[in-house]
């Protein structure tokens, strides 16, 4: 099996050295570069062959959902995973809709980091337990195993059509709203709304609110 490229960008170069040495310890992992910003990122991105980066949020120059939205723009196929101290539910979300395959915190373990680059590389999700629960989904796992791992699904068997009002649903479940503002918005009961919602952990194969956002920013009901 070939070693894995790794790009991890972060302006404080302490913090890049150890976590040099900590990816290198797995067994998996080859050559790790180093980005100082979001701007040095995408000309060592470009110049680079990385199979995965990891990236922190807050960068001068430019920010880390600004460098996953314009890697994204030109390339699918390169995983990424932030790597980060904000643990609040709006970076997240917008981590997640940028590209991000992935978020941890930065006090993660050797062995988060290792359960994530594999299943991020074999084309699953991976997102902290305390990432996960931030955006409503659960961990049944007393290790704190990752839930994303319960989230993964293969959606282009999906057959079922969305009706318009699961549309709408689902887009007002990622912009955060609750159950009595989706109501409200969409003149419709509480109860209408947790039907709907039903509907669409039917259709997707969906287990939780991760799920449903993942399902929507794949199958482009959200950009």
């Amino acid at each position: 099996m070939n070693k894995i490229a790794i790009i991890l960008a972060d302006d404080h170069s302490l913090f890049r050295m150890g976590m040099e040495i900590t990816l290198q310890s797995i067994a998996a992992v080859g050559k790790v570069s180093h980005a100082k910003n979001g701007v040095e990122l995408i000309s060592m991105f470009q110049e680079n062959n990385a199979d995965l980066i990891f990236m922190d949020i807050r960068m001068p120059k430019m920010n880390g959902i600004e460098a996953i939205r314009h890697i994204r723009k030109t390339n699918t196929e390169i995983k990424i995973i932030v790597l980060s101290m904000l643990d609040d539910r709006a970076n997240i979300i917008r981590a997640m809709q940028s590209g991000a395959n992935g978020y941890l915190l930065k006090n993660c373990s050797r062995s988060d980091l290792t359960e994530a680059i594999e299943t991020v590389i074999k084309g699953g999700v991976y997102y902290s337990p305390e990432a996960y629960e931030k955006i409503g989904g659960y961990s049944k796992h007393k290790s704190g195993l990752i839930g994303s791992r319960e989230n993964q699904h293969n959606w282009d068997g999906v057959e079922t059509p969305l009706s318009d009002r699961e549309v709408q649903v689902l887009k007002l479940i990622c912009q955060e709203y609750t159950n009595q503002e989706m109501a409200d918005i969409l003149f419709l009961t509480t109860k209408s709304i947790e039907g709907l919602k039903t509907g669409l952990y039917q259709k997707s194969g969906c287990k939780n609110i991760a799920g449903l956002v993942r399902f929507a920013i794949d199958k482009g009901y959200v950009i």
